[in-house]
């Protein structure tokens, strides 16, 4: 598995406490298409995705699939909206995931 670094690196160095992670390459992928602004909002939608999953989703799995979903959208033609669509894919992972997690579950 990569490690997971916190998104200060593309910021310019000031961190923010939310890890969106990835490889060096990744991140220096990520600093050249991706400004501040546009990191600190994914930032602040892992942060509230984080609150909303809490102790039915680790936060590892969380920055996980957030990473993927940033990843996916770091060359988007319009920058503002990939806060958003990171946070609807990020949320439609979680849920994909909880549901296989159920379904595991034998029914008591």
């Amino acid at each position: 598995m990569q490690a997971l670094t916190s998104a200060s690196d593309a910021v310019g160095g000031q961190s923010t406490g939310v890890s969106i992670g990835g490889s060096r390459e990744n991140r220096d992928i990520m600093k050249l298409s991706l400004d501040a602004t546009v990191l600190k909002q994914v930032e602040t939608e892992v942060r509230n995705i984080k609150a909303e999953y809490r102790g039915r989703v680790s936060e590892e799995s969380i920055e996980m699939a957030a990473h993927e979903s940033l990843q996916r959208l770091a060359d988007s033609r319009v920058p503002q909206f990939i806060p958003l669509f990171v946070g609807r894919f990020t949320r439609e992972r979680l849920q994909e995931l909880i549901s296989r997690e159920r379904d595991r579950v034998p029914a008591s």
